[in-house]
């Protein structure tokens, strides 16, 4: 027996979306239409994105036919006043009042390797999703979504494994997974590697207080020649420019003997460059002639950018005592002109770059470093945020 219209669920989500009269017709250009009630604004998503997949004869799940009620009946009160309709019985049938069929939610969560591809399905999930999509900006090779099949493709090599494992290592608690028997040993072993990661890669640490190098090979025997003698401290600074990771003993111990210097001596290119994203400094001016005292180097090269308000580098370092030649330059923002890359270029020996304006940062990492060797680039302001 059909129902004047609105009756189903779907029938005021699509009236509460402004795209159905309180007759039932089609409104022209709904984007355009006023919402005919007033609606809390954690509320319209829900309704827009349900009225669209039900224009679609997409049935709504039983979570959201129970979502849907709840926020219909919420606003019973304007209704009435609306359109002079009690929607309590949606409330009081025994079975949700619906047109179309509940849709099933596929739970299925798995990862299969077929064809040197893992496919990796699992329900919508929106920080699960956010985190895949995070995660294939650092994968290799295939890393995408497949719309019409509703899974991720991803291509079979080391790298992309590292990443489903640190995937899985979040999600594994929060469903039941399905996981190919190879793919599983796989993802053991790598968590047995990493957690173990000192047996296998190659580091710096310490016996009878005198740097060692574990896990080497011939390329990297000849880069340890030119640390050779150096103290502790010079060692470990340099250990980031070789490729070379630090003990978890030295990295313990630096910190403890040096609380201040120690991050600085310790932070990888790579550490420096991503947390200066949040203008944090491993090693601020005042604190630049204490390290020099610490760290030989052939170069200081200090960056700054021209501006009305000092940032501390130059005032700082004017006047300091290092072991190499200090250099110093500024440039203009916005225009900046880089000019001085050049004379960089034509520096010997060892380097360390100073610099106090991400900008600046970030062109050095990308068009100088690539082809000029420096021991680390600071980012160094008056102090950490």
């Amino acid at each position: 027996m059909s129902q004047p219209f609105p009756y189903y669920i779907e029938d005021w989500l699509l009236w509460l979306a402004a795209k159905r009269t309180a007759t039932g017709d089609e409104i022209d250009f709904p984007w355009y239409a006023d919402i005919p009630i007033n609606l809390a604004n954690y509320d319209v998503s829900f309704i827009m994105r349900s009225s669209t997949a039900i224009e679609a004869n997409i049935g709504l799940t039983e979570k959201q036919t129970k979502l849907a009620i709840k926020i219909v009946t919420k606003y019973q009160r304007q209704i009435w006043s609306k359109l002079n309709k009690n929607v309590l019985y949606l409330l009081d049938s025994p079975t949700p009042v619906t047109r179309l069929k509940v849709r099933e939610v596929d739970k299925t969560c798995s990862v299969q390797l077929n064809d040197n591809h893992w496919y990796i399905i699992f329900p919508y999930d929106p920080p699960m999703v956010d985190q895949m999509h995070k995660l294939s900006a650092q994968g290799a090779g295939t890393f995408l979504w497949q719309g019409k099949e509703k899974q991720w493709c991803i291509s079979y090599n080391e790298c992309n494994l590292r990443l489903i494992g640190e995937f899985m290592e979040t999600r594994m608690t929060e469903h039941m997974w399905d996981i190919d028997e190879l793919t599983q040993q796989l993802l053991n072993e790598a968590h047995s590697i990493i957690k173990n990661k000192y047996r296998y890669i190659p580091h710096v640490d310490v016996v009878d207080n005198k740097p060692i190098l574990v896990n080497s090979n011939e390329h990297i025997d000849a880069a340890w020649e030119r640390v050779a003698g150096m103290d502790l401290y010079n060692t470990i600074f340099r250990a980031d420019s070789m490729g070379l990771s630090i003990s978890k003993h030295i990295q313990e111990q630096v910190l403890e003997f040096l609380p201040n210097l120690g991050p600085a001596l310790l932070a990888s290119q790579e550490q420096i460059n991503l947390r200066s994203k949040t203008l944090y400094t491993f090693l601020k001016p005042d604190l630049i002639g204490e390290f020099s005292q610490l760290i030989k180097a052939d170069n200081w090269v200090f960056i700054s950018h021209n501006t009305s308000s000092s940032t501390g580098l130059l005032e700082s370092t004017i006047n300091i005592d290092t072991s190499g030649e200090k250099i110093f330059f500024s440039d203009k923002v916005p225009r900046m002109s880089y000019s001085y890359f050049s004379e960089i270029k034509q520096l010997t020996g060892d380097t360390i770059i100073f610099v106090d304006n991400l900008t600046v940062l970030d062109y050095v990492n990308r068009h100088l470093t690539p082809g000029f060797r420096v021991l680390k680039t600071f980012y160094s302001h008056g102090g950490n945020s």
